[in-house]
């Protein structure tokens, strides 16, 4: 197979036409499902990082609403996380504080570059970045409070290509019953995201298998859309 990077937000859109499916940290959500299908991989929660120390003495975010309120906080272009630093900051604002002053960029490892450097006070992504940037910097870097949010990550897949989700499912569960994913996980760091059992892979087979008439139409809609783009 072919293997090509690109910018977070630019992959679920060009899954079906430019990409057959996407892997990255992207959160199953109903708006994504209109667009790909999804074989769930992970259940991932929310994390946040701060330098070793602590130096800008930033409060613990799940345990404090307002804690980031008038930090510098970096944020991956896209996400979900990027999303709720906007509403976070708009409440700051309500509550007479400080409004967040948010950093963004196209790749998390840009972010955790000036959380390094000390240009942003705290990273907020996910789970599983966290666990990489404490491995790769010894320490440098670390978590700071408890993820939130929890939900399940997934692999992105054209929605036309029923065969492959189901071929890409069967890989997942194959390397669930032979250790092979418990050892991949253990190696990278990521235990703590880690499936326990193979029915957390079907958790979205309910949803293709219930489709209705309105969902077919507007994927349908959304696929001729894309193709639009890509043609044009």
């Amino acid at each position: 197979p072919e293997m090509l990077q690109a910018e977070f937000d630019s992959i679920v859109p060009a899954v079906g036409y430019k990409y057959n499916l996407g892997i990255s940290a992207f959160t199953i959500t109903d708006e994504r499902k209109e667009v790909v299908d999804f074989i769930p991989a992970f259940h991932v929660g929310e994390a946040f990082a701060v330098q070793a120390g602590n130096p800008s003495n930033v409060s613990d975010p799940s345990e404090d609403e307002f804690a980031l309120c008038g930090m510098r906080v970096g944020v991956q272009i896209g996400t979900v996380e990027e999303l709720e630093l906007d509403d976070s900051s708009e409440k700051c604002v309500e509550a007479g504080q400080e409004p967040i002053e948010s950093w963004r960029w196209p790749m998390d490892m840009q972010a955790a570059t000036a959380l390094n450097g000390g240009r942003i006070d705290i990273l907020y992504t996910d789970l599983p970045i966290v666990n990489y940037l404490e491995k790769q910097t010894q320490g440098d870097i670390i978590g700071w409070g408890k993820p939130v949010n929890f939900a399940y990550h997934g692999i992105a897949i054209n929605k036309n290509d029923v065969e492959l989700r189901e071929a890409v499912r069967a890989a997942l569960i194959y390397l669930m019953d032979n250790g092979i994913y418990s050892d991949i996980m253990k190696y990278w760091g990521q235990s703590n995201i880690a499936f326990e059992d193979e029915s957390q892979v079907d958790t979205q087979q309910e949803f293709y298998e219930n489709k209705s008439e309105e969902q077919i139409l507007r994927e349908k809609s959304i696929e001729i859309d894309s193709e639009f783009v890509a043609n044009n």
